[in-house]
Order: structure tokens, then C-alpha cells, then sequence
């Protein structure tokens, strides 16, 4: 081969190289490093120090499901949601009413509710306005958030029995007469009786003896009232320790019912008027 030739050669095998190099960087995966990475990661889950549990002020919890049954019976009725802080360090909760029927509403007295580990419970009192004529059975969906930490949050279902909307219900500060009996988680009797209750509230009236039990209190409230010889409503209210006696047990101090679970079971039986009308 002449020098002509050889040197088209070697230019020609150059540029072959060349663009085999070219065409394979073309073809290489690429990486995606720093923030662009794609790779999915599954969400730790909340820290050990936090937490939270929630029930509805009644004895109608549908096994171990977060769904509660309630009975609806005027276009205003009323329940009772707890709030309990499982960590180690105060925390605030969001209660957010998240679904209710069509036409309906749900009022709360509070959003938020600070609670401290080893204390008395957050409550949170619901107030379901009802269309007239409603009935049937109407889902009402809630939820409660840490705002310490989203992951941190519960969701419930309270089930609610329409069986009508023309009676009267029991609302804060009523005054009521009610028959009681009480039992323990075990259904041991502990007491039975009649009293006068002013509903929702505490050591006012002349129902002072038990004004440390708040549950017992809340639980009167959104009670169908006796009306033209039909009865009152019997409700049975399963009050966790921190709304009955408190949490301290009486091997530490506390009261001998302390760290009792305990069964109200309640009748309201008159409606007492208010002397001021």
C-alpha cells in the first residue's frame, strides 16, 4: 500500500473509533443521584414517645373496629368523644368531623385538645343536627391528628340510629332525675340508685356526691326525655378510668376503684324544670 493509501486508511479507522464511541456513551443507563433519585422508600413510622387512642362515651363499641353505634331521636342530639394520649410528652390533637350524611351537620365545642400522658382525658362534645323526618342508620366519619406528628392519628365511625326526630333530648345544664346502676369491666355490682343530674356538668346541683366522676355526667347528655307517659331513654355508658375514678390505683394512693373500668347504665326517668321559668 502506497503512503496515500495508508493514510486514508488510518483516517478512515479513526474515525470509525470515534463513532463507536460515540454511539455506546448513547446507549449507556443513566443514574440519577441526589434528590432526583427515584427509589421509593416506605415511611418510617411515628416515634415510640407519641401516640393516641379514642372512644365514644357508650357501650357500643362493635368489637375491636373503631366504630360506635349512637341513638338518634331529635333534630338535635348530642355525644361524647375522648381523646387519650398513649406517648410519654404532652401533645395536641386536631378532631376533624371528615363525612356526615347528606343534609346533616356536626357541631363540636372544641377542634383541638391538649393532653397530657397519665391525666384526665380530652372530650370533645358533638352536637348532630338532623334533618326532620330523617331515619334510618348514617355513618359519621372522625378523625384526630397529632399536630406534633401527622403519622401520629386515629379514625372512627360512630353509626348513627335514626329511630326519630320529634322528641326532646337532654343538652348541657338540664336538669334530669335518673335511675343508675353501676358495675365494674367484670359486671360485678358496685352501686344502684336515683338522683337528680344537671347534664354535662359537674359538681353543681344536688348531685355533688358524684362530681368527681365526670363520666357519669357526660354520659347524661343526648338522652331522650320521658314524654306523655312513654319513657326515658336507657343508655349504658362505659367510662374509661380517667373520666371515672382516675388512672392511680389504690395500691398507689388512689381510690379503690381507681384504674376501674366502669359500666353506668342510665335511665332517665323526669324532667326537671327549671324554677326560673
Amino acid at each position: 500500500m502506497d503512503k496515500r493509501t495508508e493514510k486514508r486508511f488510518i483516517t478512515f479507522l479513526a474515525a470509525a473509533i470515534i463513532i463507536s464511541v460515540l454511539l455506546a456513551s448513547l446507549s449507556l443507563p443513566t443514574t440519577n443521584v441526589g434528590p432526583e433519585k427515584k427509589e421509593k422508600h416506605e415511611e418510617e413510622g411515628p416515634p415510640d414517645d407519641l401516640g393516641v387512642d379514642i372512644g365514644y362515651l357508650d357501650d357500643t363499641r362493635q368489637g375491636e373496629n373503631y366504630t360506635w353505634t349512637a341513638l338518634i331521636s331529635s333534630t338535635y342530639d348530642m355525644g361524647v368523644l375522648w381523646v387519650d394520649n398513649t406517648g410519654n410528652k404532652s401533645d395536641v390533637y386536631t378532631i376533624n368531623v371528615t363525612e356526615t350524611p347528606e343534609g346533616w351537620s356536626v357541631s363540636q365545642d372544641k377542634r383541638t385538645v391538649e393532653v397530657n400522658p397519665e391525666e384526665d382525658l380530652g372530650v370533645v362534645l358533638l352536637t348532630y343536627n338532623v334533618p326532620s323526618g330523617a331515619s334510618g342508620t348514617h355513618p359519621v366519619n372522625i378523625s384526630v391528628e397529632s399536630q406534633t406528628d401527622h403519622r401520629v392519628h386515629m379514625e372512627m365511625t360512630i353509626l348513627c340510629e335514626v329511630e326519630g326526630t320529634g322528641e326532646e333530648t337532654t343538652m348541657i345544664a338540664d336538669t334530669i332525675m335518673v335511675d343508675y346502676s353501676l358495675t365494674d369491666d367484670n359486671g360485678t355490682a358496685l352501686d344502684e340508685g336515683s338522683l337528680p343530674v344537671t347534664a354535662g356538668e359537674i359538681y353543681v346541683g344536688q348531685a355533688k356526691q358524684l362530681g368527681y366522676i365526670d363520666g357519669f355526667y357526660l354520659a347524661t347528655l343526648g338522652l331522650r326525655l320521658p314524654f306523655l307517659g312513654a319513657g326515658g331513654e336507657t343508655k349504658v355508658a362505659r367510662l374509661p378510668p380517667a373520666l371515672a375514678y382516675g388512672e392511680k390505683t389504690q395500691e398507689d394512693g388512689g381510690h379503690e376503684l381507681g384504674g376501674v373500668t366502669l359500666l353506668f347504665t342510665i335511665t332517665v326517668t323526669a324532667d326537671i324544670p327549671d324554677p326560673g321559668l
